[in-house]
């Protein structure tokens, strides 16, 4: 009997003390402008609410490590709307980035103009 009392002892208040392990899955996709459908490099692509991010190559494609409990990708490039998009249960996903007419009103073009006068 006490050998028995002993046994179940020992298990109790073990149940559900493992550590929970957090499983990533990758995102892959292209991002293109939606000028002319061709790929931007160099857009960030960061999981929304961290600092864990990742950037387009040379044609646009990009790879990115996201804990199945993130939900949400940022796109963001200079000169382009930046886009938050819902990973859902995909894989895969690809984004076309509008251009920020906004932010063409901003450039702003300075000129000098040098006049040497020789006497």
């Amino acid at each position: 009997m006490i050998a028995f009392l002993v046994c179940s002892m020992t298990h109790i208040g073990y149940a559900n003390t493992s550590p929970t392990i957090e499983q990533n899955k990758t995102i892959t996709g292209t991002v293109v402008s939606a000028e002319d459908n061709m790929g931007i490099p160099g857009v960030n692509v960061i999981i929304k609410g961290t600092s864990t991010g990742s950037v387009t190559d040379f044609d646009g494609n990009y790879s990115i490590s996201v804990p199945n409990n993130s939900a949400t990708l940022i796109f963001s490039y200079v000169g382009y709307v930046s886009q938050e998009v819902n990973i859902a249960n995909n894989s895969t996903v690809n984004v076309t980035l509008e251009s920020d007419i906004a932010a063409l009103d901003e450039v702003v073009v300075v000129v000098v103009v040098v006049v040497v006068v020789v006497v």
